[in-house]
């Protein structure tokens, strides 16, 4: 099943986002639902604020479920920085530190549209032999 949304650039878009997948990932096990839910909203964070997104700008999130999980791509208009997992900070560096911990694979398409995308396996911890 695929679901495709397209958001404003503003601070409540990671919530809305959480939101819109709300009874649709139970498939994916609460463990795994968990982490997609929490990595949706750090890669919109991301995609908002690293982005330099303007608010009249949107993101757009698409989230296609398969028997073995689930992919999530989260596209921006403008370009996409080179994702690297930094050291976290006071005032954040979470973001990517959680998307290379908790997914099975990710990577990004500079653009623009700049694309951050990632993988998780329906089911337990993310697996080290897939990441």
């Amino acid at each position: 099943m695929l679901y495709e949304f397209t958001f404003p650039a503003n601070e409540n878009t990671p919530r809305l986002a959480r939101r819109a997948l709300d009874g649709q990932l139970s498939s994916l096990g609460p463990d795994a639902e968990s982490r997609l839910r929490l990595l949706i909203s750090e890669v919109v964070t991301n995609a908002i604020r690293h982005g330099h997104l303007a608010p009249d700008e949107q993101v757009d999130v698409k989230v296609d479920l398969k028997d073995g999980g689930a992919r999530v791509e989260v596209s921006q208009p403008t370009r996409a920085e080179a994702p690297v997992p930094r050291q976290v900070r006071d005032e954040g560096g979470f973001g990517l530190k959680l998307v290379d911990e908790l997914t099975d694979a990710w990577g990004m398409e500079a653009g623009p549209p700049g694309v951050v995308w990632f993988e998780i396996a329906a089911g337990g911890e993310p697996s080290e032999a897939t990441r």
